[in-house]
């Protein structure tokens, strides 16, 4: 089925989003159905940089297919399943209430540059409701827009017999970033981690500068170390002890510390690069360490990037 694009429309500001139909195949089309959508939207009161709208969406309900992830990424609409409103995901949050998570289906993901949704949801806190509208896309022919990429050297991550690009984050974290390219090429195992959902965890050989359980150690300004939720196409690093490269794949996901599933304690790290182009064969073959095991995993710096 082709890809259905919707906007997202609040002022002045315009944002172009895709359906995840196959995600959420029964939510998406209903909403699809019932757009335009007429919202009040507010900043949420538990969830972080999340945005909810006032008032339900009546007559949507969610299927066995409809997806429901435990955490969330910049840029995602989503419907909550037990009130029935739609949220809108601007930065670092997870939809919650005063008890715990919320289960909330994603049935849209907004494409470009997200800087300007972040200073719209971040408004939401000084003044108070704004109105909003999601309606069909004009344009239905043209893919989603990629977020721009900052500077950046470009390197190489193979995972098993796959291969893909990434733009290393030299801006957002200049200290770790810069370690990282000096420690290259890397060469090392790739294991899924218990309790974190679809993290792959970077183990390197005996002899590479070590930070515990045989994984990289890196110089790193405690300062860049800022985000608990770890958004897909990224790799990141974890300071202190132990510490190592981690890979956001299908999903966002969550470093849980030494408290485990009962106080949900999350490890804040720092984002190394991000995946451009095609990755889908490397996420695919993430998907499978826990069926196929471990796996090589490797880092080549490619050139300059500038």
């Amino acid at each position: 089925m082709a890809d259905r694009f919707l906007e997202l429309r609040c002022g002045d500001e315009v944002f172009r989003a895709r359906l995840i139909s196959d995600q959420a195949p029964l939510i998406s089309r209903q909403i699809w159905d019932k757009l335009p959508l007429r919202l009040q939207l507010i900043q949420d009161e538990w969830s972080g940089w999340i945005a909810r709208s006032v008032r339900p969406v009546a007559g949507v309900r969610a299927g066995s297919r409809d997806a429901t992830p435990p955490y969330q990424f910049p840029g995602l609409l989503l419907w909550e399943k037990r009130s029935h409103r739609i949220a809108l995901c601007y930065g670092q949050g997870r939809l919650q209430d005063g008890f715990g998570p919320l289960e909330a289906v994603p049935f849209a993901q907004i494409g470009g540059d997200l800087r300007p949704l972040r200073a719209l949801g971040q408004r939401l806190e000084y003044e108070g409701v704004k109105d909003a509208i999601i309606a069909r896309a004009r344009d239905q022919r043209s893919p989603l827009a990629e977020a721009p990429f900052e500077r950046g050297r470009r390197i190489e991550v193979r995972l098993g017999t796959t291969r893909a690009g990434a733009r290393l984050l030299e801006e957002t974290s200049p200290v770790t970033a810069a370690s990282f390219a000096r420690a290259m090429p890397i060469d090392g195992s790739a294991t899924n981690i218990p309790l974190n959902g679809p993290l792959v965890r970077l183990r390197t050989p005996i002899g590479a500068p070590r930070g515990g359980n045989d994984e990289l150690a890196l110089e790193s300004d405690p300062r860049e170390q800022n985000q608990t939720i770890l958004y897909p196409g990224y790799v990141y690093y974890r300071g202190g002890v132990p510490s190592g490269i981690r890979i956001a794949t299908r999903e966002a996901a969550a470093m849980i510390g030494r408290g485990g599933v009962t106080t949900m304690t999350t490890i804040a790290m720092a984002p190394l690069a991000r995946f451009e182009g095609d990755w889908s064969a490397l996420r695919e073959e993430a998907a499978r360490l826990f069926i196929d095991g471990q796996k090589p995993l490797s880092f080549r710096l490619l050139d300059d990037g500038r």
